[in-house]
Order: C-alpha cells, then sequence, then structure tokens
C-alpha cells in the first residue's frame, strides 16, 4: 500500500501495486464476488431448466395444502354446501377419468386432466377437475366468473403450479415436463395486445411462426 502526497497534495489516494489484492485498492474481491455471482446464477438457471424447483415446488405446496378443503361432492348435501353440487355428467367424467388407466386414456386423447386442483391460501379456485379431450375434437369450458376457468387454463400452460393432481397434453405431464408441453401448444389470450382486430386464427398462425 503506497500514498501518493507528492502528486495528489492533500488529497491521498491509496493504491496497491498487485491490482489482485483484496486489499483496498484491488479488483481481488469484486472478482471473486462476480465469479461466485456467476455461478450462482447459473445454478439457479438450471434447476429452473430441469425442472427440479418446479417439483419441488409443487411437492411443497401438496403437504402444506390444507386437506379439509377437499370436500366430497357426494357426501355434501345440498342444504348444507355452500357451492354447487356437480352436475351428473361432471361426476361421470371424473370417474371415467380416473378409473380408467393411465395407458388407454394417452392413447386416444390428446388432453387429459386428472383431479387437477389449485388453492390459493383457504381458497379453492379449482377442486378436483378432470376431463378427457379426444384427438381432433373441439372442447369448451363453461362456467360463471370465478368458476376456475382461467386458472385452469394457466396450469396446463404451465404459468402457475398447480396444488394438487396432473394433466397431460400429447402425452406430456405438465409437471414432469412442461418444456415439451409449451412447444405443442399455442394460446389465444383473450385480450390481444399484439395484434388487433385479426381472428384467432390469424394469431394462432403467427403463434406457431414463431414456435417453429
Amino acid at each position: 500500500m503506497h500514498c501518493l502526497l507528492d502528486c495528489c497534495g492533500d488529497q491521498c489516494i491509496d493504491f496497491t501495486e498487485n491490482y489482485l489484492s483484496y486489499e483496498p485498492g484491488g479488483i481481488g474481491r469484486h472478482l471473486t464476488f462476480l465469479g461466485a455471482q456467476g455461478v450462482l446464477y447459473f445454478a439457479v438457471l438450471l434447476l429452473i431448466e430441469s425442472q427440479l424447483l418446479r417439483r419441488f415446488c409443487y411437492k411443497l405446496r401438496r403437504h402444506s395444502s390444507l386437506q379439509d378443503i377437499y370436500i366430497d361432492a357426494d357426501e355434501v348435501s345440498v342444504d348444507e354446501a355452500s357451492f354447487v353440487p356437480e352436475d351428473e355428467d361432471v361426476k361421470d367424467e371424473r370417474r371415467r377419468i380416473v378409473e380408467t388407466p393411465l395407458d388407454n386414456l394417452l392413447a386416444t386423447k390428446s388432453i387429459v386432466v386428472s383431479e387437477l386442483s389449485r388453492t390459493y391460501d383457504r381458497n379453492l379456485a379449482v377442486d378436483r377437475l378432470s376431463f378427457g379431450v379426444g384427438r381432433g375434437e373441439c372442447f369448451g369450458l363453461l362456467g360463471i366468473n370465478g368458476a376456475g376457468k382461467t386458472t385452469t387454463f394457466q396450469m396446463l400452460t404451465g404459468d402457475i403450479v398447480p396444488t394438487d393432481g396432473d394433466a397431460y397434453i400429447n402425452s406430456f405431464s405438465i409437471m414432469h415436463a412442461i418444456s415439451q408441453v409449451v412447444i405443442s401448444i399455442a394460446i389465444k389470450p383473450k385480450v390481444l395486445m399484439l395484434v388487433f382486430n385479426r381472428c384467432s386464427k390469424f394469431y394462432l398462425i403467427i403463434v406457431a411462426y414463431r414456435i417453429w
């Protein structure tokens, strides 16, 4: 460490001849922290891309979710229920998905949703949703505001992690192969932000060109 009093007058500047030193005046500490940050951010990127972080959050959410909010609709009477009971066709579809072997479903269905659920604290947004969509079939979700339609599509596209259950799109699981799912689907949002006054088909063509 040296002081340049003759050059700087009253303003003393400390410097070191070894510029890689960890002492004041050297850049050793800055280089060390820069390298450590690079390794840390690269490790975080690997965790995200390998889906390990996503699986950990999924398991953590499942263990921390409250089990008492999953109420079987068959065991709740209409007078006591605070929600609308399941329709018979909804029950039948859920029972068919749960009881049919997964391999048989994936052989004939493009989309298989099995017991998909999502909670926000104590609020149940999606309750054990189960359905299958055949290949080439046009399928729609109908429901009142707050029924969970948007939440369902957010889970299917990987925007949010389900609390429980799983779904398969083109035989790929949204929990274990979301990277394969997102490259095989296209989304037309409710609010078209990029191109105005265009139909859904035109928007899907743009998305397809961007993907492929």
